[in-house]
Formats: structure tokens, sequence, C-alpha cells
């Protein structure tokens, strides 16, 4: 067993216990059902992962650097029955493979949020959820905060990714034509414009919620947006003013193609 103190230098964030209506907020927060994985990344004593498991059926995954924390953890899911529910892995969290996590849990520090920040959004599947006590992302916006027993709650949604430059086909009223969309992103706030042949417009209001990208185009709503990003593209439907709903399927452009379609366009005009 490791020497206690060394492990204690090693720590970053000392522990310190969610209250019991704290754990219970962020577990509702999240909307845990029992198809979820649930991480709790410097777990203490496994409180978090554990109550969830009870309350909903989740299986949990919790992971410290402290093998007194770890024993204490295996030792209090045996008292409340989870033990096959739950697990305890004595582990640095940035080392902690994700991938099979669909919430993941956090009470650290500002400092350590911000170093795990990338890992989050790139290695959970989008629409997972991430909820951390007391500490922000800093320029990563919340979904939703709140103030638990004199505490503050975070809680954020994993986007999709969908920078870059899109390409469909629709009909919008004047026959099919070929639209082009080039998108930015900042986590899950997106913005860019569409361009048609003789038009571009500035989209509005584009957010991401998961894979859920919604936006509108037009300074009065003339059509409004609405797809589920996946690895083939964004498919969903475009809502014109008139109630009309307009199938849309969009197709990411790979940056050598992005450049072809730009000598194609400039040889056109």
């Amino acid at each position: 067993m490791q020497d206690a103190k060394l492990v204690t230098a090693k720590l970053e964030v000392p522990f310190e216990a969610s209250p019991a209506q704290v754990v219970d907020e962020m577990i509702k927060i999240a909307d845990v059902t029992e198809q979820d994985v649930v991480y709790d990344l410097g777990c203490g004593d496994g409180r978090i992962v554990i109550s969830a498991a009870k309350k909903t059926g989740c299986r949990g995954v919790g992971t410290d650097l402290d093998p007194r924390r770890v024993k204490q953890s295996r030792d209090n899911a045996l008292k409340e029955g989870q033990s096959g529910r739950v697990a305890f892995l004595e582990q640095d969290l940035f080392k902690a493979d994700l991938g099979e996590a669909t919430v993941v849990m956090l009470f650290l520090s500002p400092d350590v949020n911000l170093r795990l920040r990338p890992r989050l959004l790139d290695e959970l599947k989008p629409g997972s959820r991430v909820v951390s006590h007391w500490h922000t992302m800093d320029d990563w916006v919340p979904e939703k905060s709140l103030r638990v027993n004199w505490r503050n709650l975070h809680f954020w949604i994993i986007p999709a990714k969908v920078e870059g430059t899109w390409e469909w086909e629709a009909d919008l009223g004047e026959g099919p034509q070929k639209f082009t969309m080039a998108l930015k992103q900042l986590y899950q706030m997106v913005s860019g414009s569409i361009s048609s042949p003789g038009d571009r417009k500035g989209i509005r209001k584009g957010k991401l919620k998961g894979p859920m990208l919604t936006f509108s185009v037009g300074k009065k709503a003339e059509q409004r947006y609405q797809g589920t990003v996946s690895e083939a593209g964004i498919k969903g439907v475009i809502k014109t003013r008139s109630g009309g709903l307009i199938p849309w399927e969009a197709s990411k452009i790979e940056p050598g193609e992005k450049a072809a379609l730009a000598k194609h366009q400039h040889a056109t005009e």
C-alpha cells in the first residue's frame, strides 16, 4: 500500500464530502436513470455513485487517487447493497477511461475542472451530462446553475461537434437548390451563415443540446432548422413561416473538398 503522506502530497483536491441534499440534487439535475453509467472523478467516500445506483438503478464508477478513500467507498457500497452496481478504482482522474460514461460528477477545483474540460468535450458522447459541485468551467456556460444548501451546482450537456462547412439540397419554394453552410462553434453556441445561388444569410440563435442542433435564418425567422448530428451528417426538418415542414440532410465537406468547392464557385461567378 502507498505511503499515506506520499498520497496526500499527490492529491490536488482535498477530500470534502458533499452533503446528502447536494448529492440528491446532483442526481436530479443530471436526470439519472437506470440506463446511465455515472462516473465520479475524485469520488471520496463513494457516496454520489452509491446514492445514484440506489435511487435509480444505474451503474456507477468512482475513481480516486487515495487508496484509503477507495477502500472506504467499497466498504460503503457493500453496506448499502450496491457492490454489484458500482466499482471503485484507485486511479488518477486524468487517466480514467470515460468511454462508457453518460454522466460525470465533479467536486474538484477551478483549475482541475479546466484541465479536465478538454477530455470531457472530446471523449464523452454528445448528450452526456456533467455536473460540478461549486466550480464552473470558465467560459463554458452551464445549461443550468442552482444553489442548494448554500452551495452552487452547475450542469452542462456535451455538445456535438459541428464546426466546419456543410452542404445539402432542398426546395424552399423556388425549386431544388444547393445550400452551403459555414458554422463556427463555441461549446454549445453556434454561429455562421447559409449560402445559396445569389444569396447569403446569417444564422440566428444557433444552439446545440447534445446532438440536437437548432437555429433560425432571417430577421423574422423565415426558416427554423432542427436537426440531429451524427457521424453520417445532420438530418432534420426546416419549418417555414407558413408552417410547412421540409426535410433537410446535410453532409460535412472535408477541407480538401471545401477548397475544390470554392474553386468551382469562383469559376462560375
